[in-house]
This record gives structure tokens, sequence and C-alpha cells, in this order.
């Protein structure tokens, strides 16, 4: 889920061309970014979808869809960038759906880094809003990073075990995220410092209060979607193909 709704990770792209970032995404498709031609772009963004729409579908290996091909498929004849099928589940319950975890950066630095610098902070938190309400509406088990729901930083860290509290800082009284309170250790990300910089420095990427407490509302309004029917929280495989087809 992660990778479609987000893009490749950042750091397997070369630092001199990550400053324009050729990650196409479901959660950044509106971007400006230089794909190449229109008909490259809606490939790249239809192979998202499909991606994204197993992943909501507990990534089951059987669950039958059209594919952006226009063609009835399963799963798992679904292949990601390495040929390696998209769809392993047999049950939903072995699938647990994220799109941020504890050894990557949080979801609003991982936008933060993979979006063009002129893009707005407004549009920025969107596209977080965006990203937890995929997982919250998804079948299978939903997993979110501490913050997700506050827009939570670590000033570009990841896997930030051994950062201690000023880069893992949580801000629960909302007035805060804990965006640009330096580079991240050396030791981790020194060859990334010069690209971090100029994000971590620029005011226009620090969101505000009233951004956290949009992004806030939006998570609990997608929770309480989720748990308003059993449909979003179906039990087998049969049940999640059966609604689809309805």
């Amino acid at each position: 889920m992660a990778s479609a709704d987000l893009g490749r990770s950042a750091w397997r792209i070369p630092v001199r061309a990550y400053t324009s970032l050729t990650s196409t995404s479901f959660c950044n498709s509106l971007i400006d970014h230089d794909h190449g031609t229109k008909l490259t772009v809606e490939r790249l963004l239809g192979v998202s979808k499909d991606y994204i729409q197993v992943a909501m579908a507990a990534n089951l290996k059987d669950f039958v869809l059209t594919n952006y091909d226009g063609q009835e498929v399963k799963g798992c004849e679904i292949s990601l960038h390495d040929v390696v099928p998209v769809a392993y589940a047999a049950f939903p319950e072995e699938t647990v759906n994220y799109v941020s975890a504890d050894d990557n950066e949080t979801l609003f630095d991982i936008v933060s880094l993979r979006t063009l610098v002129n893009i707005s902070v407004d549009a920025r938190c969107r596209m977080n809003h965006l990203a937890t309400s995929v997982i919250a509406l998804s079948q299978g088990v939903p997993f979110f990073h501490a913050g997700d729901e506050i827009l939570r930083s670590k000033s570009l860290d990841r896997d930030s075990y051994n950062s201690g509290d000023w880069f893992n800082r949580l801000d629960f009284s909302y007035s805060s995220i804990n965006w640009g309170v330096g580079l991240p250790p050396k030791q981790k990300k020194e060859q990334h410092w010069p690209l971090m910089k100029t994000r971590l420095g620029d005011p226009a990427f620090k969101p505000h209060r009233k951004h956290i407490l949009v992004a806030l509302d939006s998570f609990c309004t997608f929770i309480h979607i989720r748990y308003s029917s059993p449909l979003f929280r179906l039990h087998s495989a049969n049940a999640i193909q059966g609604w689809n087809t309805k």
C-alpha cells in the first residue's frame, strides 16, 4: 500500500535526481512532476490504482478485479516492479495495511520529501489526509504509525529508535509537529543533508496548529466511518469479493 499510495522509497533515487523526484503515486498524482508523455503518466497512475484496489481488498490473492487495461485479473496476477505478485493473502486478517511505520520517515515527512518545493503546505496536508483515509477504509487490519493523525514529523529522520526524544517527540497539545528541529543524525543521513536543509529550513513547509487540527478531525472522521458499518471489516474473501461485485 505504501508504495502505491506514496511512491517508491525516496532514498532509492540518487540525490542529484531527487530534487525533481520521479516517483508517481496515487496521493501525489496531482503534483507537477515531469514523467514524460500523458500516456506514460496515465499508465503509472493506472498501475498504482490497481495496486491500491488490491490492497483495499486485503491483498487477497484470488480477488478478481478489472485492471487498468480493462482485463479481469486476480490479485496475484498483478505484479510489483520486481515481478513479485501484489496479492498473497487467503484471508483478510492476514493483511496489515500501512503507509508509514516506525523504521521509516513519518507520513508527513515522506510526503514532504516526495513533492516539489513549490507545493503548498495545505496541499501536503491534504495528501496526508488522503493517505490515512485509504488505510482507514481498506479491508484487513489497519496500521497507523503514531502521529499519522496529527502530521507528526521526525525532522526527516527515519529508523529513529536511537535518536532520542528530540526527533521522536509527539506533541499532543497540537501546537507543533516537530518539523525542522534539526538535521537527522550524521551517521545515517549526512549524504542527504544538502537536500534536507532546503526543506527543513523553509518556513513554507511547516504546518501550523490549524493544519494539525484539520488533520486530526479528518482522521477521526474516517475512523468513525470505518466502524460505522461491518462492510469495512469483512472477515472472508468471499464476502469481500461479493461486495465488490454488487
